[in-house]
């Protein structure tokens, strides 16, 4: 496969011409245009060119045994940290000023996530690239360089180990690059197909193993072009080929969505088609022409700085407006202003440091190197200034009626609010997110609603006992989710945030000696003198703020004073076609196997006696699924019913109403009533709680469904 012709590449317009091609829908796309609801496939064309031109050049100087990692390096340097150090100095001062202090963590992370070429992990971590969230955030988009730069670092090893003769036959280049190349795609595909809305998706989307697969194409057609020396071929469908390559590369930017399941194999065309386009695409042909264009070449040689800039610009747009739809000519202009900043960047930062004449090889190492360190203590410094996020949110709580709620710890968020002054209420709700909508209004009296995310057992051994002790209460509502009694899965440690409030739990339920027990605020007591500092500093400096006095659905979640949640209005207003994925993962959800645990049971069942001993009514909440995931549900005969039978002995032994059915149609809730697959709205809540007697709204037009 390989020869031994110098195969040194010739300049290519139409390449800048295909950047182009891939930087403008990203930039439409990011910007909210209806056309480009696909314009993510930019990235997939950004990936294959990269992947070619990387690999041309590694073949090129291992056939004339001058390949140096240290030479490869400085190139990487000199063109991607100059106008990303750039990028990203210009954000910190602009995240401090206008970023809450959620956000501003979440900013901390992307900048530490970056200088250790790490972002996409970080960034896979904290939300899904199609969430609102992710809009709001300046530096998401780095997730595509982090995943090149990993790129980099193994697959150059891979050429070298390859090419030496002593340890591997050079005629098995082709094959084994071709089986990387199809274990990545098939990992895509089955990451994107176990779950195309949640976390395995995600992790398809923004980690390498199955993204590597598009680079390893364009490395595929490296090879296919060296003897060549990354000249197009030239023949009598080469003109319909290059041409179908650009309709592949276009077509998924009006038709795709962030619905369609991606990558996987929906990410093939535009893959395919920028292949076709690199492999067959001269300068005589028709898509040659269009790609000569001087507009789309000047686009393409800019491309990189305008990727780097547009997000950012478009980001905190939103976040100083508050709103996640910017208005077309709002964001005409802002992309014209990030066209600006992308061409006095390539002008002013790139080019220079391109230039060998003006920066040797050891000043590009030492400025980034330097750069590098500067970012890592910029990271470290608005870390700490966001330091004690949930401290805060909770004392902001107290004197507002509302605080933006995102990805903070929820946890330690309620843990911190049981440490301050809580509002009078003698009722509590204790479940997962399927009752966070439980509220004041719902129930006709003053609430606490503790609900967590995903939440188990030891989240409610942790806050029960710590609010009975802390509160005068008298009512409790326990979300009885079916995974409750299930074996412990080793993976759901979210709540070991709260272990220290958790083991008093344990403890007391053990002893029963109510005066042993007090709340430990681990958060607090590991906020450090510089922690403190930096946060002083930030909060003379900032212009943002944590609460807004509306309850209207907005852009971004928000937690209201009785701990009820209030949904983005994206989230309230999903199409059917966002929903339907989430209706039959629902119904897996933590219950892909249900093993029934004695043990857990009897552990929740010492809980419930505990509440009673102290004078508290208890009431188990069954909420039910949306009747297409129940449907599935019931089908299958999945471990959900068991679960619920469970529950209704549990009430029987102790005495203890319940209240609500997963089955909808028990509960007297109707399809139009849920959000998503196990989500129900407010009218639904309503509903299944009514039988309790009170409950009941004054301006509710439902009747009355009790059980």
């Amino acid at each position: 496969m390989i020869g031994k012709k110098d195969t040194v590449m010739r300049y290519r317009a139409e390449i800048d011409g295909l950047r182009a091609l891939a930087v403008i829908p990203v930039v439409f796309f990011h910007a909210g245009f209806g056309w480009a609801s696909g314009g993510f496939v930019g990235v997939d064309v950004f990936f294959v060119i990269s992947g070619f031109l990387i690999t041309s050049i590694i073949i090129s100087e291992l056939q004339q045994d001058r390949f140096s990692m240290t030479s490869f390096y400085e190139r990487r340097a000199r063109r991607i940290l100059p106008a990303l150090t750039f990028m990203l100095l210009t954000c910190v001062p602009a995240a401090w000023l206008f970023l809450n202090e959620y956000e501003l963590g979440r900013f901390a992370d992307g900048l530490l996530g970056i200088a250790f070429f790490v972002s996409n992990i970080v960034f896979f971590k904290q939300d899904g690239y199609f969430d609102e969230a992710s809009e709001f955030n300046p530096l998401i988009h780095t997730w595509s360089l982090a995943v090149e730069e990993q790129f980099y670092i193994l697959f150059p090893l891979l050429m070298i180990i390859l090419f030496r003769k002593d340890q591997f036959k050079r005629k098995y280049i082709g094959f084994t690059l071709v089986t990387l190349v199809s274990t990545s795609f098939i990992l895509s595909i089955y990451l994107v197909n176990i779950d195309a809305s949640g976390e395995s998706a995600s992790r398809s989307f923004f980690l390498l193993p199955a993204r590597a697969w598009e680079l390893g194409f364009g490395a595929i057609a490296a090879f296919f072009l060296q003897s060549r020396k990354g000249d197009p071929v030239r023949g009598k469908l080469s003109g319909g080929l290059s041409m179908a390559g650009i309709a592949l590369i276009l077509i998924p930017v009006g038709v795709y969505d962030s619905t369609t399941p991606f990558p996987g194999a929906f990410a093939l065309t535009s893959v395919v088609g920028t292949c076709l386009v690199i492999c067959f695409c001269d300068s005589e042909s028709v898509a040659g022409k269009f790609l000569r264009n001087h507009m789309l070449v000047g686009i393409g040689l800019i491309s990189y700085s305008l990727y780097l800039w547009h997000q950012p610009v478009l980001a905190f747009y939103r976040v100083l407006s508050g709103n996640l739809i910017i208005p077309v000519v709002a964001a005409i202009e802002l992309v014209a202003v990030s066209t600006l900043l992308a061409v006095t960047s390539w002008h002013f930062v790139e080019q220079p440091f391109r230039r060998k004449s003006e920066f040797s090889q050891r000043s590009v190492f030492l400025i980034s190197s330097s750069s590098l360190l500067l970012l890592i203590g910029l990271g470290m410094m608005s870390s700490a200034a966001s330091n004690g996020m949930e401290h805060r949110l909770a004392r902001e709580l107290e004197k507002s009626e509302y605080v933006f709620f995102g990805n903070v710890d929820e946890r330690l968020f309620i843990q911190e609010r049981l440490e301050g002054n809580l509002p009078d209420a003698n009722t509590l709700i204790l479940g997962s997110s399927r009752l966070m909508l439980g509220s004041s209004e719902i129930l006709g009296r003053e609430v606490l609603n503790f609900s967590v995310s995903g939440a188990e057992l030891e989240d409610y051994i942790a806050f029960a006992p710590a609010s009975v002790n802390k509160m005068r209460v008298e009512e409790v509502f326990i979300g009885a989710d079916p995974w409750l009694l299930r074996k412990q899965d080793p993976e759901a440690g979210r709540w070991t945030s709260v272990e220290a409030l958790y083991q008093q739990g344990i403890e007391l339920l053990k002893s029963e000696n109510e005066n042993k027990f007090k709340i430990d605020n681990t958060k607090e007591e590991t906020k450090s003198i510089f922690s403190e500092v930096m946060h002083d500093m930030y909060s003379k400096v900032t212009l943002s703020t944590l609460s807004t006095d509306t309850s209207e659905a907005s852009s971004r979640a928000k937690r209201a004073r009785d701990g009820s949640h209030i949904y983005a209005v994206a989230y309230q207003e999903m199409s059917d076609g966002e929903r339907q994925p989430l209706i039959s993962s629902h119904a897996y959800y933590k219950m892909k196997k249900f093993n029934f645990s004695d043990q857990r049971r009897e552990r929740f069942e010492a809980l419930l006696i505990f509440l009673k001993s102290r004078g508290v009514d208890v009431k188990l909440v069954l909420t039910p699924y949306h009747p297409d995931t129940f449907a599935i549900i019931s089908d299958k005969n999945m471990g959900h019913l068991e679960a619920e039978a469970k529950f209704r002995d549990i009430s029987k032994k102790l005495n203890i109403q319940i209240v609500g059915s997963y089955d909808p149609e028990k509960a007297g809730c109707d399809r139009k009533e849920f959000f998503d697959g196990m989500h129900p709205r407010a009218s639904c809540v309503e509903k299944f709680f009514w039988p309790i007697g009170d409950a009941v709204t004054k301006n509710s037009g439902f009747p009355r469904n009790a059980e």
